[in-house]
């Protein structure tokens, strides 16, 4: 029996010393064994796996109604004070707990669990030990991972102060940046660290001046010419105005002196069924309207401002139940909305839309015993860039409308000479003239010690004897302030003896 337990023991050393020279080759030189040196096998490409083996003590533990944190597509081991053997997920889509070595025989208990993140949003846990009781209640929250974003902001943007917080499913960027392009810059960065369905709120201030003066000029001028010279003839249908009687013939006088007093037929009068006349007319008007509109608005880098000088026009747009006209109201005069973004420390983008728009008689609608006039409209919309206090011009209208009209009787009008006594001509020229130009600047508060000028400042009105007798409205006054020897001293004045 000994010789048999020998080499059993002798052929389990071998296959110990075998498996351990396989495994661990500088382990088999140090019994000496030169003689085989075997080479490691080429390891096969493996998908990553978690690690068997953690330090129990660098792990996070878990307090009951703690919230478990964990970024998106990561993983963290989180530490117990009971093995768990089952975990209950209320959002399996949202996260995902696993216990080492779970349906394994024979695997040791271990006092942590992974939790691994794929969904944002939360989502509520329970463990359970071997005796099936609930050791932890806890919520598992997933949210985007910040730190890969705010490495990639120090290293693209190191001169910018960005601040970076999820929370739920949006991404928030706060802090300071030097100017709204460098903004737009942070804003497409973090579009690309986070997926398309979740949402980026941009929250950082620009630092420096962010209010825009804009001050519009609309110059626009119109001419009009009409000539009219010509012969009017009218011609009106008229009924019978009389008719022919014939006296009864009898026995009667034929004698001369009887028949010149007393004829025989009756008398009355024959009407023409159309009656004629002409006036000659002669018409020459010249007009000249000059509008000028000079709005200016102030606001906020990428806010909308908007002006209107004008008023509004009612028109109907049906009847109600009772048969009435139901009114509705349209705006006309200048209308000015802008939309300015400050992009650098000098330069300026503006969205500007113009409109010059005013009542018209051509085209008029007439419902009923309702006139409703048209609208005559001059609409412009652009984007422009431009340094501050620079000018550009964002709009011109050149139009010019000329109509001849010859009106006359068919076949007369067109006899030499006197034809001109049977038709009628007009011309009619429409010139307009329009121009848009758009300044803007960067501007800053005056501050509290610099108070600002009004128009109303220092007018008074006049006294009766201004108006009467110098024909003034108002008290003359002066726009600056008056030198300081015109200004009466104040407090006590004159000598001083003692």
């Amino acid at each position: 029996m000994k010789p048999k337990k020998t080499v059993h023991a002798g052929l389990v050393l071998a296959v110990f010393t075998v498996a351990t020279s396989s495994l661990a080759p500088a382990r088999a030189q140090a019994q000496e064994v030169p003689s085989y040196s075997p080479t490691p096998p080429r390891a096969a490409p493996v998908a990553p796996v978690i690690p068997a083996k953690l330090d129990p003590q660098t792990m996070p533990q878990i307090t009951p109604g703690e919230v478990i944190g964990v970024e998106l597509n990561k993983a963290v081991a989180i530490k117990v004070t009971t093995p768990v053997r089952n975990v209950i997920l209320a959002d399996p889509n949202i996260a995902d707990v696993i216990i080492p070595g779970q349906g394994v025989r024979g695997a040791p208990k271990r006092h942590f669990v992974y939790v691994v993140a794929r969904k944002i949003g939360s989502t509520s846990v329970m463990f359970e030990d071997a005796k099936g009781e609930i050791i932890l209640k806890s919520e598992i929250r997933v949210h985007l991972d910040t730190a890969s974003l705010k490495s990639a902001f120090k290293d693209l943007l190191p001169e910018e102060k960005i601040e970076v917080s999820a929370h739920g499913d949006s991404l928030f960027l706060k802090g300071f940046v030097r100017s709204p392009g460098v903004s737009a810059k942070a804003l497409e960065i973090a579009k690309r660290y986070v997926p398309k369905s979740l949402n980026v709120v941009n929250m950082l201030q620009i630092l420096g001046s962010q209010q825009v003066i804009m001050r519009v000029r609309i110059s626009e001028l119109q001419r009009e010419a009409v000539k009219h010279l010509g012969v009017n003839l009218s011609v009106s249908n008229q009924l019978l105005r009389g008719a022919v009687s014939l006296a009864t013939v009898g026995a009667t006088d034929l004698s001369a002196a009887n028949f010149i007093s007393n004829p025989p037929f009756g008398t009355g009068s024959i009407g023409l069924p159309y009656k004629s006349s002409a006036a000659f007319s002669a018409l020459e008007r010249q007009g000249v309207i000059k509008t000028l509109a000079e709005p200016t608005l102030t606001a906020i880098s990428g806010e909308n401002a908007n002006f209107l000088s004008g008023g509004e026009f009612p028109f109907p747009v049906g009847l109600d139940t009772n048969g009435l006209p139901i009114i509705k109201f349209k705006e006309f005069g200048i209308r000015l909305d802008a939309t300015p973004t400050v992009i650098s420390k000098n330069r300026i983008n503006l969205i500007l839309s113009t409109e010059v728009s005013q009542l018209s008689t051509d085209g008029q609608v007439k419902i009923g015993t309702l006139t409703v006039n048209s609208i005559s409209t001059r609409r412009t919309q652009t984007t422009v860039d431009l340094p501050s206090g620079g000018s550009v011009m964002i709009a011109g209208l050149m139009k010019n409308n000329e109509s001849n009209k010859i009106r006359g009787l068919p076949f007369l009008k067109d006899l030499p000479i006197l034809g001109q006594l049977f038709r009628s001509e007009s011309f009619q020229r429409d010139q307009t003239e329009l121009v848009i130009i758009v300044t803007a600047y960067l501007a800053k508060s005056t501050g509290n010690d610099k108070p600002l000028n009004l128009p109303t400042d220092g007018f008074a009105s006049a006294s009766d004897m201004d108006v009467y007798l110098l024909g003034r409205l108002n008290k003359e006054y002066l726009k600056k302030d008056l030198p300081p020897y015109v200004t009466p001293l104040s407090g006590p004045y004159g000598y001083i003896m003692e």
